[in-house]
C-alpha cells in the first residue's frame, strides 16, 4: 500500500483482540516509543507442552468490570523478548501473537504480557504493529471509531 495511502490512528484509539476476549472493546494507547506491543495480564502462569512449547495462561480485565475479566488457557508463547520500561527498567516478557481489530483492520500482532495495572492504559500498541498499516495523527483520539473487522 502506498504510505500516502495509508489510515490515520490517534495518540488512542478504541481496539478488540477477538482470539482473547472475543467482543470486548477496550482503550488503548497509541505508542511510537515502544517497539512491541504490550497488554496487562493478571495471574500469568507458564508452562510448557508438547515439543518444548511454552505456552501461557492469564486473566485480562481491560475495563476494570467484572463481568468483561476475561481466561486465557494455553495460548503458545512465540518468543520471550527483553524489554525496558519507560521508567528505565528492563526484563523478560514472554510474547504472543494475536489478532488485533482496530477501525475495520483485523491483522496479526506481537504482544508482551505484563503488569500494567497502574498505568493509564492497559494495552500499548507499538510501532512494529504500526509500521506500515497506520499514520499515527498525535493531535487526535479515536479516529478509527469502534473496531469491526470486516
Amino acid at each position: 500500500m502506498n504510505s500516502s495511502a495509508l489510515p490515520f490512528v490517534g495518540w488512542r484509539e478504541t481496539v478488540m483482540v477477538p482470539a482473547l476476549a472475543d467482543t470486548l472493546a477496550f482503550k488503548a494507547k497509541v505508542d511510537t516509543g515502544a517497539t512491541t506491543s504490550a497488554i496487562h495480564v493478571e495471574d500469568l502462569d507458564l508452562n510448557e507442552g508438547p515439543q518444548s512449547q511454552a505456552y501461557a495462561s492469564f486473566s485480562l480485565n481491560m475495563t476494570e468490570q467484572d463481568g468483561d475479566r476475561v481466561s486465557v488457557v494455553r495460548h503458545p508463547v512465540v518468543a520471550y523478548r527483553f524489554v525496558r520500561s519507560s521508567s528505565g527498567h528492563g526484563s523478560y516478557r514472554p510474547v504472543i501473537r494475536t489478532a488485533l481489530c482496530l477501525g475495520p483492520a483485523l491483522f496479526d500482532i506481537d504482544i508482551t504480557l505484563t503488569g500494567r495495572d497502574q498505568m493509564g492504559f492497559k494495552m500499548l500498541i507499538g510501532r512494529a504493529a504500526l509500521r506500515g498499516r497506520f499514520h499515527v495523527d498525535p493531535n487526535r483520539s479515536f479516529v478509527q471509531g469502534e473496531p469491526y473487522p470486516a
